[in-house]
Formats: C-alpha cells, sequence, structure tokens
C-alpha cells in the first residue's frame, strides 16, 4: 500500500487498490531515467510509526474549534521522515482555490533560525496575505487568528520546528512559544510540531505552550526488524522497474548499513540505483547498481555493497 505525493492519483494511505497501483507502476517505468528516479522521492510508505502520526493527525484535524483542541510534537533525527509526513497529511487536505480560497491545513517549513519579529510574517506568507504589515505583534495575532479563519484552516503543521528553540532558557524561544500559544487560544486551531529533539527546549521554556501541546510521538532510526522488512517489501512493490528486486531478501542488512538506519540515505540510495538501473537497460536493481549509488550518495567509507 503505497501512495506517490506526485502522483496524479488519490490514494488513500490505508485503501490503495492493486489495480491502480500496478498502473502507476507501469506508467512511471516507461519514464526516462532522471524521472523515475524522482518518482522514488516521492514514495510515501505507510510505516507503523508514519500511520500512528497521521491517525493523531486526523483526531486533531477534526477538532479544528473545539475549544483547547490539543496539538502534536513529533520528534525524529534528521533524515527520519518527519517531513513526508507533513507533505503526506498537506496532500490529503490541499488548498482549495476559488473566489473563496480555503486551506485547510496551513503547513510552514522554518529553514533557519528565526527571530521573533520573523515568525508571524511567515505565517502571513503561507495564508496568501496579501498586504504589508506594520502592526504591533499583538495587533499582528488578531488579524492572524481572522485571517486563518476566513481561510478555513482547521490545523497549523510547522515543519522543522527546532529552529524556534535554543538548548537554554532565553528570551527568544520565550516570546516565541507565547506568540504561538496566543495564536493556538485565539485560534483554537490545533497545532503540530515537526522536529528534532532540540524542539523540546522550546515546551521546557514555554510552559504554557507544553501545556496545550501535549501529545508526543517519536519517529525512531530504522533497524533490522518485521517493520523494516515490510518497509523494504513495500518499497519494492513500488519502485519503477519491470522485475522486483527483493530487497528484503538480497539486501536488508546492505541497505541498513549504508543508511545508518537513516530513511532519506536510504530513499537517496534506492533512487539513485533505479536511475543506475534504468540507465543500464536493466529489468531490476543489482548490487553493482547498489554499489554505484552508494558511492554516489555518499562517496567515501567502505561500501556494504562490495561484497
Amino acid at each position: 500500500m503505497v501512495n506517490s505525493v506526485n502522483s496524479n492519483l488519490t490514494l488513500e494511505i490505508d485503501n490503495t487498490s492493486i489495480s491502480a497501483h500496478e498502473q502507476e507502476r507501469a506508467r512511471v517505468t516507461l519514464l526516462s531515467p532522471s524521472e523515475r528516479s524522482d518518482f522514488v522521492e516521492s514514495i510515501v510508505i505507510p510505516i507503523p510509526q508514519f500511520t500512528q502520526a497521521i491517525k493523531m493527525m486526523d483526531t486533531l484535524y477534526d477538532k479544528h474549534e473545539q475549544k483547547e483542541p490539543g496539538g502534536l510534537k513529533i520528534y525524529g533525527a534528521s533524515g527520519s521522515g518527519k517531513s513526508i509526513i507533513g507533505k503526506f497529511f498537506l496532500q490529503k487536505h490541499p488548498p482549495i482555490f476559488s473566489e473563496n480560497a480555503e486551506i485547510p491545513v496551513l503547513h510552514i517549513t522554518l529553514t533557519s533560525t528565526i527571530n521573533i519579529t520573523e515568525l508571524l510574517p511567515l505565517f502571513f506568507k503561507a495564508i496568501g496575505y496579501p498586504f504589508t504589515i506594520t502592526a504591533g505583534i499583538h495587533s499582528q495575532i488578531e488579524l492572524l487568528v481572522t485571517a486563518l479563519k476566513e481561510r478555513q484552516v482547521r490545523l497549523i503543521i510547522i515543519d522543522e520546528a527546532q529552529e524556534l528553540a535554543e538548548r537554554k532558557a532565553s528570551t527568544r524561544t520565550r516570546r516565541l512559544s507565547n506568540i504561538l500559544k496566543n495564536i493556538y487560544t485565539k485560534s483554537n486551531i490545533p497545532q503540530v510540531y515537526l522536529g528534532t529533539n532540540i524542539l523540546k527546549y522550546l515546551f521546557e521554556i514555554g510552559e504554557q505552550l507544553a501545556t496545550r501541546i501535549t501529545t508526543t510521538h517519536s519517529i525512531s532510526s530504522l533497524s533490522l526488524n518485521m517493520d523494516y522488512i515490510s518497509m523494504l517489501n513495500a518499497f519494492d512493490d513500488s519502485l519503477p522497474m519491470h522485475s522486483p528486486c527483493n530487497l528484503a531478501k538480497n539486501y536488508a542488512e546492505n541497505l541498513l548499513d549504508a543508511s545508518g538506519g537513516i530513511l532519506r540515505i536510504l530513499r537517496m540510495i534506492l533512487s539513485n540505483a533505479v536511475r543506475i538501473a534504468a540507465e543500464d537497460h536493466s529489468e531490476s536493481i543489482t548490487r553493482k547498481h547498489f554499489s554505484n549509488a552508494y558511492f554516489e550518495v555518499l562517496g567515501s567509507g567502505e561500501n556494504p555493497f562490495n561484497v
């Protein structure tokens, strides 16, 4: 059961039809090597840690405008797949562009550490607010809450949210948490934070925000267990190759060693291996293709596929 973020098909995470999946796979195998590689980057595999997070977000989505709707903190190491969860949920509830535009899920990604004056403009930009805001912070919050309701926002997702926090108590972190708390209490829109463990300091320092965003979910690194094997089987079933690669049987330990348990790196290796195999006009991915892909992605170190 697989979904592609860039696919034109609407595939539910728990209800993908085999026929639709096979048609999509057949379509992609006709594309160029680079396009087939890009497709691998877009595959969403419903591993248990991800489906649990999606179900928690579904619950929050249905609680918007309830008093104290709650929120969710999703922790995980860099590359563990947190961003995939946020993007998948955004795809489930895309913006509706019409005379009265709706943005059911407001998704914000922080790219660097931000200061107090930069946070609210990011919200206004994400929601498509057309005016330059010169008012004070409290007035900006009131304007933002009005805009959120006009756009019928039901869930706010902040990715790379560790950029809001610092390891030690600071005025910046405290004031940022207070702004987010005020947005929450005035709008009654649940919030989801995706970040590394540094994110926890936002809630340790901002105690009032912590009492409102109470649910925590962790995304752990990959390990050699049944969930990992199931994930490889799902990837194998979705890779745009003419023949299965038998990833779980032939390459489970190799891929785990090569990726260091980091989903992003594993996906990059698979993506590059698909392109290399397609350029080689191969029906499937061979060990040599994986070896070359490992070298392209990581460049140095002992190559787990050279055995």
